[in-house]
């Protein structure tokens, strides 16, 4: 598997791992992905509050695209996408030489 693929699910739709399943599967690309943008003179800071906004307003996308699709679903189809979507507060971890360690989670 090369660092910027991702890799086909395993699991089929419904099983209660198949969410674990994508995680893992994103994670080499989306890795190559924050590597690159760093790469580019992105800070740690900048690449992670980017991508955080980006997937945020991927799910209220899919969130309102369900709502559309079935008319006065538009409060379940948002609770559902907003259940799924979790936020944390990174806070990296400053090596003596001033560079960036994976961050930590509050």
């Amino acid at each position: 598997m090369s660092q910027s693929s991702v890799e086909p699910p395993i699991l089929p739709e419904g099983n209660p791992d198949r969410e674990i399943n994508c995680e893992v599967a994103l994670e080499a690309a989306f890795a190559a992905l924050v590597t690159a943008s760093e790469a580019q003179g992105w800070t740690s800071q900048e690449t992670a509050t980017g991508l955080l906004k980006i997937a945020t307003e991927h799910a209220q996308r899919i969130a309102a695209t369900a709502a559309a699709a079935a008319p006065g679903a538009t409060n379940q189809a948002t609770k559902d996408v907003s259940e799924n979507v979790r936020v944390e507060t990174i806070t990296p971890k400053i090596k003596r030489d001033g560079r960036a360690l994976k961050g930590t989670k509050k």
